[in-house]
């Protein structure tokens, strides 16, 4: 979740946990110097096929085609419902998308990564340049479920422009 304040550290107990793990105290110049990093995103890039159906509105037969798709992109994170259930992102977020132009269909799985009962259900809409997700988490009551880990994956095919 870039950029949420939920997922910052006071940075005095962060500092508290690198002591901890190095053994000894830590300088103010040393916690200058100091970063930590994770990796929270996958992506990879292919080439693949869409199959496309046409419909004729005169009463013919429904066709099916297949397309080659040149670029197909596939793209991973993890996030955490905040207070409210609820992740909200865009791909950007998580990665160094360039000259990025989404198509149709879209594929996205979320996945709570816990040990309690949570339902999921997750929400992908292109926008410019980017996709935009949203994730619900629910518990076995119905109620929103905080505070859960969710590892996703979105596949998206680039449109191709012809101008």
């Amino acid at each position: 979740m870039a950029g949420d304040e939920r997922n910052r550290t006071d940075r005095s107990e962060l500092a508290d946990h690198f002591e901890a793990i190095i053994g000894r105290e830590i300088s103010q110049a040393e916690l200058t110097e100091l970063v930590l990093r994770t990796a929270t995103g996958l992506y990879s890039d292919e080439s693949g096929w869409r199959t496309v159906r046409t419909y004729s509105p005169g009463g013919l037969p429904p066709r099916k085609a297949c397309e080659r798709e040149e670029e197909i992109e596939t793209f991973g994170g993890i996030v955490a419902t905040g207070q409210n259930g609820k992740a909200q992102f865009q791909l950007s977020d998580f990665h160094c998308i360039v000259d990025f132009h989404p198509g149709r269909p879209i594929i996205s799985v979320a996945t709570a990564h816990t040990h309690n009962p949570v339902f999921v259900t997750m929400v992908d809409t292109p926008a410019q340049n980017d996709v935009k997700i949203e994730i619900y988490a629910w518990d076995a009551d119905g109620n929103p479920a905080a505070n859960v880990p969710i590892r996703w994956l979105c596949r998206v095919p680039q449109t191709t422009t012809v101008e």
